[in-house]
């Protein structure tokens, strides 16, 4: 109880001084309201303010106050030409509407705390200097026009972000490129600048692979004459949303995508990559093979020699192997276009099914797909995910042969091109400690162990 009196008395101590300027000389007060909340309660218009930093925290008399929101008493930002630079390191949650409106040699705006949750109407319009801005995430709302005529370069939006209000970067020739992070619920008219004659501005509308789909359908509703494009696009094989590709170019793919070393895996590419191309994302030992048709129960490939002549052809499906585990690689000058599904390859007896899309791919039932490297029949429910692909043939496939080099089908620990009881006595000798030398084949279930539940998996296989 004494600790909890001796609080209260300092705070009333404090809460009943004048505003205090800092730092001293900046122009900027603090106060407490009547609630006891500390925050920055008036700035004096006379000042010369330049580049202006609300702090995490105001010392005072040894002690520290965190400045929680922006009085209504500091309308002396409105309009300030000595601004030069604003950044907000407390945790205020809101600017009001025209709080910084018309601040003529503003320049940059940044904020860095993640408190931030909505910019209102107009405040930053008309700060003709204003080139940079930087959202924090966790960011909510955007208001209408809240930066009408500030000439940003480039704008990251959070994906954080829910609501952007009608012509809130209107007025700007100069964006180069607007990134969204993530789909916002509500997107108003005109966001960006629009001309009757000329349509928008020259700039790219950037979102992820993921996300691209999505933002078009919102966009589209108040911004149609919009050109989308997708920046610096990022697919990832674990991702199962619906999405689509959006009309793009862009100097290079990040492709976010497991290929183990040493084992063939279908991948499709929306490029043409020669040798070196391909070597430079991939690696020398990298190869590739294409389906030629079906010799008995097996699927067969050939492999591809490039060249810097002959390249990997866009959109096509191939199998790829190489030599070590990679689960990130680039590849360079793309043109990303739309709904590039069931792309297929077709061969004598035999179809090859790829996709681009970045959604998941439903395995017909029937139809046959490379599981951690063996071959797997789906029964309807199997998915595969962007950049890959299974096979339908007119007859039982049994295995994957590349070049003469066959790829046993799931389940055939030994290798002898059958599954049968002789496979559950080869994973029970690897789990007793014998040698595995199946190359990842006695893993079964693909849970990255070799222990009874592939013993179940190989007897649910015998069993159909």
């Amino acid at each position: 109880m004494r600790k909890l009196v001796f609080f209260l008395a300092s705070f009333t101590i404090f809460s009943s001084v004048a505003s205090v300027e800092y730092p001293t000389g900046s122009g900027i007060y603090y106060d407490w309201d009547e609630d006891g909340v500390f925050y920055v309660n008036w700035v004096d218009p006379a000042a010369t303010l330049g580049d202006v930093v609300i702090p995490d925290s105001v010392e005072i008399d040894g002690y520290k106050y965190v400045p929680m929101y922006l009085g209504e008493w500091t309308n002396g930002f409105w309009g300030n030409a000595s601004i030069t630079s604003l950044t907000i390191n407390a945790p205020i949650p809101e600017i009001s509407g025209w709080k910084f409106e018309k601040c003529t040699n503003l320049t940059s705006v940044k904020f860095t705390n993640g408190a931030l949750r909505t910019i209102g109407e107009q405040a930053f319009a008309n700060c003709p200097a204003l080139q940079v801005l930087e959202l924090p995430e966790g960011f909510v709302e955007i208001g209408q026009s809240a930066f009408w005529g500030a000439p940003i370069e480039q704008i990251v939006i959070p994906a954080s972000v829910q609501t952007i209000a009608g012509y809130v970067f209107g007025g700007n020739s100069a964006m180069t490129s607007a990134t969204f992070n993530g789909v916002p619920q509500s997107v108003g008219e005109n966001i960006f600048t629009w001309d009757e004659e000329a349509g928008y501005g020259n700039f790219f509308v950037c979102a992820s692979y993921w996300n691209a789909r999505a933002l078009k359908e919102v966009l589209d509703v108040n911004n149609g004459g919009l050109q989308y494009k997708v920046w610096d696009a990022q697919l990832d094989e674990t991702w199962n949303n619906p999405t689509y590709l959006i009309p793009c170019y862009t100097d290079e793919l990040v492709v976010r995508r497991t290929l183990q070393g040493g084992q063939w895996t279908p991948i499709v590419l929306p490029a043409w990559l020669d040798r070196n191309q391909l070597a430079a994302a991939l690696g020398n030992g990298v190869k590739l093979a294409q389906m030629t048709g079906i010799e008995g129960n097996e699927l067969c490939f050939d492999l591809v020699e490039l060249s810097e002549e002959v390249g990997m052809e866009p959109n096509t499906p191939y199998l790829i192997n190489v030599d070590q585990d990679v689960t990130e690689f680039t590849i360079p000058y793309i043109w990303l276009n739309d709904n590039y599904d069931n792309l297929v390859e077709v061969a004598e007896g035999a179809f090859f099914v790829g996709s681009l899309n970045g959604y998941e791919m439903t395995v017909p039932d029937g139809a046959y797909y490379l599981d951690g490297g063996n071959l797997a029949q789906s029964d309807g429910t199997a998915v595969l995910h962007a950049m890959d692909g299974y096979f339908t043939a007119d007859s039982p496939i049994t295995a994957i042969k590349v070049n003469g080099d066959t790829q046993s089908p799931k389940g055939d620990v030994n290798g002898d091109g059958e599954i049968n009881i002789a496979d559950i006595n080869a994973v029970i000798d690897i789990i007793l400690g014998g040698n595995d030398s199946t190359e990842g084949r006695s893993d079964v279930n693909g849970d990255s162990e070799v222990n009874i539940a592939d013993i179940n998996a190989v007897i649910d296989i015998i069993l159909g």
